[in-house]
């Protein structure tokens, strides 16, 4: 899961910011952090 991930955020490497939604279990398995709050914002850099 976390390389299709990795295949869609590489296309957006270039861009200076983006805003990912998604849901608490695919945060947990990409960025190998506990279940998240609902709303959570988590900074990640590619």
């Amino acid at each position: 899961m976390k390389e299709r991930v990795f295949a869609v955020l590489e296309k957006y490497k270039g861009c200076r910011c983006v805003i990912v939604v998604c849901h608490g279990t695919l945060m947990q398995y990409v960025l190998d952090i506990p279940h998240p709050s609902n709303g959570q914002i988590v900074r990640f850099d590619l």
